[in-house]
């Protein structure tokens, strides 16, 4: 579902047994372009200008939240050989009941590190619910003994947006509105962490998958991850269009702790030097 609607790239003299290739015969009577896609050539990354250290200080003030009573409950429990998934609700952001999945592994002492997962395009744009990301993608993760919590946000399958919803433009006000909100649905999920005694809270770790948008602006004004982990991760010029208080560009360069940042080499969707490089 991920690779849904992407290309794949491989270098020229890459061989495998699942990759084959197509012949094409052009019509000698055909003139100009015959449908073939266009070849980009060289292209240069524009020059991102992070805003200064007072900006970010002046717009941290728009992600302050109130820490109110949380009202949690685990409303579901699933087991299996390796983990226990609890899925939980809690008071958010604008009074709504959010959702988290936590992910315990079996048979490793408590407290658990664990790591606060920011999910893939294909949770975002709808191809699959928050628990299959996290299942296919960190199950490695659990089985070696830490705790993986997921925030299913609105807009995500489990938590749709109202009927005849619109998304406002990331120009407008009304996008850091919802930016906002859902910064502080993913920050009192780890309030709800400080809440229970089988966590380690000075060991949790920020792993962001496909990582642009809200996913970098998180680890910016969150300061209780002791390291971050940004997998494909990057900024578009789309962002330049952003308002400043939400543009992942002005927020990047103020994450806190120690970095990872983990980059395919022929990655279409993030592009190592257009998209991830700058980042870097």
């Amino acid at each position: 579902a991920y690779m849904f609607g992407d290309y794949d790239a491989y270098p020229g003299f890459y061989s495998s047994n699942n990759l084959g290739f197509r012949c094409a015969l052009n019509s000698p009577e055909a003139k100009g372009d015959q449908g073939a896609g266009p070849i980009e050539g060289e292209v240069k990354a524009p020059t991102y200008v992070p805003a200064s250290e007072a900006n970010l200080k002046a717009w941290l003030e728009y992600y302050r939240y109130e820490k109110t009573p949380l009202e949690a409950k685990v409303i579901e429990v699933k087991e299996t050989d390796e983990w226990r998934r609890e899925k939980i609700t809690y008071v958010g952001a604008e009074g709504e009941r959010a959702i988290a999945y936590l992910y315990l592994p079996k048979n490793f002492s408590r407290p658990l590190q664990v790591i606060q997962f920011w999910p893939s395009s294909a949770v975002r744009s709808r191809f699959v619910s928050l628990p299959e990301n996290i299942e296919r993608g960190l199950a490695p993760f659990i089985k070696s003994g830490r705790a993986v919590l997921g925030i299913v946000l609105k807009g995500f399958i489990e938590r749709d947006w109202p009927a005849n919803y619109t998304a406002p433009s990331v120009t407008q006000a009304e996008y850091l509105d919802v930016t906002v909100n859902r910064i502080t649905d993913l920050r009192r999920g780890l309030d709800y962490l400080e809440t229970r005694g089988d966590i380690d809270m000075s060991r949790i770790a920020y792993y962001g998958a496909s990582v642009g948008g809200y996913g970098l602006i998180m680890p910016a004004v969150e300061t209780r991850y002791r390291t971050v982990i940004l997998w494909g991760g990057g900024v578009w010029k789309s962002n330049l269009q952003n308002i400043p208080e939400a543009n992942p560009i002005n927020f990047a360069p103020y994450i806190r702790g120690p970095k990872l940042m983990i980059q395919g080499l022929y990655d279409e969707a993030t592009r190592l030097k257009i998209e991830s490089e700058p980042l870097y």
